[in-house]
């Protein structure tokens, strides 16, 4: 896996990229992550957002499993909320490599497992319970579980 990261300070950039290593371990097969790129920026948001990921589509053409990804972090988010954005965003990544998120470009639709739903980011309702969003979170939280006691018997 390529991890290129901008801004952000020398601690948030070295947490990013542990977080988006081992999240990759354990969530995505080998073979795919040799062939990912990531980047990932520190950026100021809309005051909504602390994270997003948006899969890169060269000349407007959506894949259906795109391969290279810009990761944004909120520039102000702290140290201790940065891995679970990232390991929820890594979610999304497996999601679009494994084909089964897919954005519409200039659209309010996903394609979620081959059915086209309607989304509106701005409606946090229906965003919490759509069904990616759930499992990104579901999964996030057990990456965070994982990596949490990783550290706690590596230092023993």
């Amino acid at each position: 896996m390529h991890i290129l990261i901008t801004g952000g300070s020398k601690r948030k950039r070295k947490l990013v990229r542990e977080c988006i290593k081992f999240a990759s371990e354990k969530i995505l097969t080998p073979i795919v992550d040799n062939k990912i790129t990531i980047f990932v920026q520190f950026k100021k948001l809309p005051e909504y957002w602390c994270a997003s990921t948006l899969p890169i589509y060269y000349n407007g053409i959506s894949t259906n499993r795109p391969k290279e990804f810009i990761i944004e972090i909120e520039e102000r988010c702290p140290l201790n909320v940065i891995k679970s954005f990232i390991f929820h965003e890594m979610v999304h990544v497996k999601q679009h490599v494994k084909g089964h998120l897919r954005d519409y470009l200039r659209s309010e639709h996903v394609n979620w497992k081959g059915k086209k739903m309607a989304f509106k980011i701005d409606k946090f309702q229906s965003y919490f319970l759509s069904e990616w969003e759930v499992e990104a979170f579901g999964i996030a939280h057990g990456l965070i579980e994982l990596h949490e006691n990783k550290n706690k018997v590596d230092m023993k």
